[in-house]
């Protein structure tokens, strides 16, 4: 599209003329009917008198109706320019001629409507010269005199016609017409300038916000910030998410500059490691079993580096809301059994006592390959930072008061994360200083693929720490139907793991 249609000042220019020339047309087509009916009116009146003056000049003299020689000599009826016409027949007469007619009219015939005696008619009509005109028609009874001069009423009813030509009043309503248009014209261009003016002046917040805007750069980005004196109020909020998506954005660069050199450092370590391990095993002559040992030490980097790869394509779909979610129903007990007999040993090595407290029928409607990451990420977390002959619990219950949640706690002894980083553990690549050891195994994703695989199933986590204390973990999703049986608290904890098995 063309920049200039696309134009917020235009659109305002164009849009208030175009109401300012709406509204002064109607105003002005009002007046203009307004006038003309007031012209109309005093046209139509005028008419009338001079029916009415030609009627007072009209009497009766026995069986004759005469009319006084002055009215047809009246100057209206004798100029030159556009003359009036009258007429006046005596109402069922043998002839239809006329017995009085202005001079004007000669031997033409004035046509003319037939009113009741004492009414009065208004015409538009064609006059006899072939100009347009409006015409007058009474009917009344003229006065008759007996001798000693009483007036009476005659034997005969007249009818009277008197038109006069409509050009003068036409003319002066066009005139009226084209004035009352130039005035909307002049009028909406005088409103047009002036709303240049202030829409020019109404737009400069958006012009200083388009220039804060530009002068902010991605290097400053997280310290320059949108601030405009004064501004409107309809830009306050423009303004106030503008900061909010700046601060996002900040947020999101900063995640990224660290995201980058954390995989940086991340794949950089194994590799040493790798090369290293390499490098020793190529600089003299081996036996098999060490060579044997060499390539177990490098497939477990490799694995590593592997796992954690698929941790990163994991979490960016998850942020590209590209994981897709099939639900089935999910019986836990049996699911922890399952997720828990790899760690078992793991667990038994490090004399770890684990317990799993679940209820019976305790079931999820969830993607179970997704929830089954969640599990093996918090259940080996768990395995690797409890302390020796520690503990690990796992309970699963419905959450109080009505049970419309399911709530997975994850808890082992011996945390080495403080109460103030808690949260912290599920950031990317973050780790306490007591695990950042080895050759790139654990590199801090599996907390973070807990949080992002959570949410994308309707879930909420959150862990709680104490240094030297319990680190938990809860999780808790959205409960499926009502099971058709309830069991107490008693019953529905069952030991999966002896405490005294160490598994």
């Amino acid at each position: 599209m063309n920049s200039a249609t696309t134009s917020l000042r235009l659109r305002l220019l164009v849009g208030t003329a175009t109401a300012t020339a709406a509204i002064l047309l109607c105003a002005g087509a009002v007046i203009y009917l307004l006038v003309a009916a007031s012209l109309r009116g005093d046209f139509d009146m005028a008419l009338a008198s001079s029916a009415r003056a030609m009627a007072a000049l009209t009497e009766q003299d026995g069986k004759h109706v005469k009319m006084e020689p002055e009215a047809t000599n009246m100057p209206e009826f004798t100029r030159k320019a556009h003359p009036d016409f009258f007429a006046a027949w005596i109402h069922g007469g043998k002839t239809p001629e006329p017995f009085a007619r202005s001079s004007s009219l000669g031997q033409r015939l004035l046509p003319h409507a037939s009113p009741p005696v004492g009414g009065l008619v208004y015409e538009t009509v064609v006059l006899p010269d072939g100009a347009p005109g409006r015409q007058a028609t009474m009917k009344f009874v003229p006065v008759l005199e007996d001798p000693s001069g009483k007036a009476t009423r005659g034997p005969h009813v007249v009818t009277l016609t008197v038109a006069r030509h409509t050009g003068d009043l036409r003319r002066m309503l066009a005139r009226i017409a084209w004035l009352l248009g130039a005035v909307c014209a002049a009028a909406t261009l005088a409103a047009a300038g002036a709303m240049l003016l202030v829409v020019g002046r109404g737009l400069r917040p958006l012009g200083a916000l388009a220039g804060r805007i530009s002068a902010i750069g991605r290097d400053g980005l997280g310290d320059r910030r949108i601030h405009l004196a004064g501004a409107p109020r309809e830009l306050v909020p423009v303004v106030v998410r503008l900061n909010e998506l700046l601060d996002r954005l900040q947020a999101l660069v900063t995640r990224e500059r660290r995201f980058t050199a954390d995989v940086s450092h991340e794949l950089r370590t194994p590799l040493a490691g790798l090369e290293a391990i390499l490098d020793v095993a190529a600089a003299r002559r081996r036996s098999g079993e060490e060579y044997e040992r060499t390539l177990g030490q490098c497939g477990r980097i490799v694995r590593s580096m592997h796992a954690m790869i698929d941790s990163l394509l994991t979490l960016a779909r998850a942020d590209a809301h590209q994981l897709t979610v099939t639900p089935s129903t999910v019986h836990l007990a049996p699911f922890f059994e399952e997720c828990w007999e790899p760690m078992a040993l793991a667990a038994k090595e490090k004399g770890a006592t684990a317990v799993f407290q679940v209820e019976d029928d305790l079931c999820l409607q969830t993607d179970i390959d997704k929830l089954r990451i969640i599990v093996n990420n918090l259940l080996d977390n768990a395995v690797r930072h409890a302390n020796s002959g520690g503990w690990i619990r796992v309970q699963g219950r419905r959450a109080a008061p009505a049970g419309e949640s399911v709530e997975l706690i994850f808890a082992n002894s011996g945390s080495a994360v403080a109460a103030s980083d808690a949260q912290r553990v599920f950031d990317r690549f973050w780790r306490g200083d007591a695990s950042r050891q080895g050759t790139g195994l654990h590199c801090g994703l599996g907390l973070s693929l807990c949080r992002e695989i959570a949410a994308v199933l309707g879930g909420q986590i959150e862990a709680t720490s104490e240094r030297g204390g319990v680190f938990e973990v809860r999780l808790r999703f959205p409960a499926p139907a009502a099971p058709g049986r309830q069991v107490s608290d008693a019953a529905a904890t069952r030991p999966v793991a002896a405490a005294q098995a160490g598994v």
